[in-house]
């Protein structure tokens, strides 16, 4: 055997090569020990040549030693060689595996040693990949032995196994000469993987609504799209299939609502309003379902507001803009706006000065009237020709009829004639006044 005289690291990792092939099984390698040769092809460059006798007419084949290790492959001889020599020979370079070695076209080696071909097969999985909850997995050439790893570190030597989850196997296969052979397999199993359709089920507005299926090779939905999403403009049943990597089709629904008919509006019963008004808002929710309302916000020109309720009571005192938002269970925002741009102040109000308390026909009380909210009154007395008083009340307000003066005197009726009405009363804008007049009580 013919070595490079060497002493460097290059020497000794060739000598261990060598030694291992010499030593091995020789699954793919000629019965008589292979000759290493090492020339020079530049500097600091070597290429080594492995001299193996060949009786091989097939086409190419891996070689393999004992441990499994692929050395190299064997096959016709491409470069047209006459084959005139028991040597045929491939180069392969330092540090790396012996890359081919080709056979001998009509050369009868059989005096000399036999090459031990390693047979050549595939991982066969049968079953349905859609709906068998289990797969029958063989390989197509027989071995004198095998090893299954299943996902779990499971470990079976029959000749086929039963796959019965999902997952990465490995296979190690050996033939009657020892040889090796280390391959890896994907099984995944017919489960139902259960498709959801992601997004809301109600349709908002004209913008419409956006649904999606993610994760799944193809689709069909049934407007029409192909893609993983989808905009539905239209209530009514959507449907989609879907189909997974392996082909397996799946489908999943949704009943979409359309509630763009659906709105809210901001209301008030005044036909005029002044600065500093009290103004009673609240919304018409005539047309939602009871508890579907989840939130509702108030803005004052883009401030929130306090209050989260259908009513709002406020003063504005400049043009203001006046927002309401409703967050509902089906994820559908609701909004509506309105513009109060309020009058100067007025003050004015009015005291009748006449009365009875028997009417029917009204005027059967005394109470301070005018715009509503545009006046407080912190008190108001009633006197007697005498200066008596017979009424007196606080914390009222304008139009106030419930808390009017019936025209009683304790417990009995006053006595017709004229009494004087005394107030004191805060304005909107804050300020105050007091204000006296006389009022005629007839029967």
């Amino acid at each position: 055997m013919m070595i490079g005289q060497s002493t460097s690291s290059e020497y000794r990792w060739i000598r261990t090569l060598v030694d291992s092939i010499e030593n091995a099984g020789l699954c793919d390698v000629c019965e008589t020990p292979p000759e290493l040769k090492t020339y020079f092809t530049g500097p600091e460059t070597r290429r080594f040549r492995l001299f193996a006798k060949c009786n091989v007419t097939t086409s190419i084949t891996r070689f393999y030693t004992d441990k499994g290790i692929r050395i190299g492959s064997c096959g016709q001889d491409d470069a047209g060689s006459s084959c005139n020599s028991f040597d045929e020979t491939t180069a392969f370079t330092f540090g790396t595996d012996i890359s081919r070695v080709w056979s001998c076209d009509g050369l009868d080696c059989e005096n000399i040693g036999r090459f031990q071909l390693y047979n050549p097969y595939e991982v066969i999985i049968a079953g349905d990949p859609c709906g068998s909850p289990v797969r029958k997995v063989s390989v197509s050439a027989p071995f004198a032995e095998y090893e299954w790893v299943f996902p779990t570190d499971q470990v079976m030597y029959d000749d086929q196994i039963t796959a019965d989850i999902s997952g990465k196997y490995s296979l190690i296969v050996t033939n009657e000469n020892g040889c090796r052979d280390t391959s890896s397999f994907q099984v995944d199993l017919g489960t139902s993987f259960e498709p959801k359709i992601v997004g809301a089920d109600v349709i908002c507005d004209e913008g419409g609504t956006r649904l999606s299926m993610p994760g799944y090779d193809s689709y069909e939905w049934s407007n029409g799209s192909t893609e993983s999403s989808t905009v539905i403009f239209e209530g009514g049943l959507v449907s989609v299939t879907v189909f997974n990597e392996a082909g397996c089709p799946d489908e999943a629904q949704i009943d979409m609502r359309d509630l763009r008919d659906r709105s809210v509006d901001i209301k008030h019963n005044l036909r005029e309003i002044y600065k500093g008004q009290i103004i009673d808002l609240s919304l018409d929710l005539s047309n939602f379902e009871a508890n579907e309302i989840v939130n509702i916000e108030w803005f004052v020109n883009r401030k929130k507001e306090e209050t989260t309720t259908a009513n709002l009571t406020l003063s504005v005192y400049e043009v203001s803009d006046i927002e309401v938002l409703i967050d509902t269970q089906s994820e559908c925002v609701y909004t509506d706006v309105i513009t109060i741009d309020p009058l100067p102040f007025n003050k004015t109000f009015y005291a009748p000065n006449v009365f009875n308390p028997n009417s029917v026909s009204g005027n059967d009380r005394f109470y301070l009237q005018g715009l509503a909210g545009t006046i407080k009154i912190r008190k108001l007395s009633i006197y007697n020709r005498y200066g008596m008083p017979v009424y007196e009340e606080k914390r009222l307000e304008l139009n106030d009829y419930e808390k009017g003066w019936k025209g009683w005197e304790g417990h009995t009726n006053a006595p017709e004639g004229a009494y004087v009405y005394v107030a004191e009363l805060v304005y909107a804008n804050g300020t105050t006044e007091h204000v006296s007049g006389s009022v005629l009580l007839v029967y």
